[in-house]
């Protein structure tokens, strides 16, 4: 598997929601490319923290990561 991006939205006590990209995997050598991962954002989060992950050798590079908010006719990843 190559990187693995995510995000997560912490509450009160416990994580709220979690999204990645597990079922979007990329792999092999890429250059320069947008991702998203979408998600409800309860109302009650405290937090939003967002990463990638990797397996294997390589290098994963992450640069530029923002928040945009979306209206309800966006789907959830």
């Amino acid at each position: 598997m190559g990187p693995l991006y995510w995000m997560q939205t912490d509450g009160p006590l416990r994580t709220r929601v979690y999204g990645d990209m597990r079922f979007r995997p990329i792999s092999g050598t890429t250059g320069r490319r947008r991702y998203a991962i979408v998600v409800d954002v309860p109302r009650d989060s405290e937090a939003i923290n967002f990463g990638v992950m990797g397996q294997g050798t390589g290098t994963i590079w992450m640069a530029h990561g923002s928040f945009t908010p979306v209206g309800k006719s966006v789907p959830t990843t």
